[in-house]
C-alpha cells in the first residue's frame, strides 16, 4: 500500500479548486482529481475503476455482463475484459 503521499496532490487540487477558480478551471481540476481516485481505486482490485466520463469518452455496454442496460464500461475496462462470444 501507497503512504500518505499519494493523496497529498490530491488535496492540493481539491484545496485550488474550493479557494475559487473558474468554471472551466474547477471542471478540469475535477476530472483529474476523479481520474486520479479511479485509477487508486483500480489498483485496489475493485470491480469498478470509478472512471468519470468526459464528452468525448466512449464507453461499452456488455448486456451480458451488465446488471441491467443502463450499466456501461470505460474503454479500458472494456477491452480489459473477456468479451469475446458474447
Amino acid at each position: 500500500a501507497k503512504g500518505s503521499n499519494e493523496f497529498s496532490g490530491l488535496f492540493d487540487k481539491l484545496n485550488r479548486i474550493l479557494l475559487g477558480r473558474s468554471k472551466l478551471e474547477i471542471d478540469a481540476e475535477y476530472i483529474d482529481v476523479a481520474n486520479e481516485l479511479a485509477e487508486i481505486n483500480s489498483n485496489a482490485n475493485n470491480k469498478r475503476c470509478g472512471k468519470i466520463f468526459g464528452k468525448s469518452d466512449l464507453i461499452y455496454n456488455c448486456y451480458t455482463c451488465g446488471v441491467d442496460p443502463t450499466c456501461v464500461l470505460c474503454q479500458d475496462c472494456f477491452m480489459n475484459g473477456d468479451h469475446e462470444g458474447h
